[in-house]
């Protein structure tokens, strides 16, 4: 990879068939898959996806933490299972909103209406995109899709990109100064970094078919083409936020 030029880009680190070694080199990762020696500069890095056997030397976790790259890790099925996260140096905005609407006694049925609309959106417009093309929802089918991904709790059956998703949103968040989740009064947590991913989730897996379904080949079939529409994505989310920070902003800011 080289050392200038050109937006950032994740990093897949896969020690599944062959143990990965993972050292600090300065401004760069250096990564050792056998006889095989690279260099990755963090200039050039985005985020970096862990699945497998892969060991990391303490000052290469550090380097990464240091640049605001997170650090996903993720099981045999390519589906995240947790995450290394720098601190977030000031809060913005909207992490100040999030922090003061978990206070709120009834944050979490205010959220839960917001995830529901949000996921009803993502089913919309897969709906609008199918007729466009020829292929329209039966209407049993729209009822059903309504049905299983808006109202149904713990409705989420992740999908082919769960992994990608998931590392995308927490990448977002931290450049937005936002945590990935945030804990209410009464000790439960709003999962916002995972619930952003879930959607996104849900919104690839409608748009390519691949709805709960598993790839055991993910780096080469899911990674790739995640990557090309990386854009698209990403723009998605930011549009969450957006969306997440005006409804904040009318039930907290009124709030004595």
């Amino acid at each position: 990879m080289p050392a200038s030029g050109g937006p950032r880009k994740p990093l897949h680190l896969d020690g599944r068939e062959q143990p990965i070694e993972v050292r600090a080199a300065g401004p760069t990762l250096a990564v050792a898959v056998g006889a095989r020696r690279m260099q990755f500069p963090l200039a050039r890095l985005s985020r970096i996806l862990v699945r497998g056997r892969v060991r990391w030397d303490s000052d290469a976790l550090s380097l990464c933490l240091g640049q605001q790259i997170p650090v996903v890790f993720l099981d045999s099925r390519a589906r995240p299972i947790g995450a290394a996260l720098a601190l977030l140096a000031q809060p913005s905005t909207v992490g100040e909103l999030l922090a003061d609407f978990v206070e709120r006694p009834d944050w979490r049925a205010c959220y839960e209406n917001w995830l529901r609309n949000e996921r009803f959106r993502v089913l919309f417009r897969w709906r609008r995109e199918r007729a466009a093309v020829g292929a329209p929802l039966a209407g049993a089918e729209w009822r059903e899709a309504v049905r299983a991904h808006v109202y149904v709790p713990d409705f989420y059956a992740p999908g082919s990109a769960a992994g990608e998703c998931y590392a995308l949103a927490l990448e977002m968040l931290s450049r937005a100064g936002v945590h990935a989740q945030y804990r209410s009064f009464d000790g439960t947590v709003l999962p916002l970094a995972a619930d952003l991913g879930r959607l996104l989730d849900l919104r690839v897996s409608l748009q390519v078919g691949t709805l709960g379904r598993h790839f055991d080949r993910h780096d080469q079939l899911t990674a790739r083409a995640f990557q090309e529409h990386a854009e698209e994505h990403e723009a998605f989310l930011v549009m969450l936020l957006g969306r997440l920070r005006a409804r904040l902003g009318n039930l907290v800011e009124p709030w004595p």
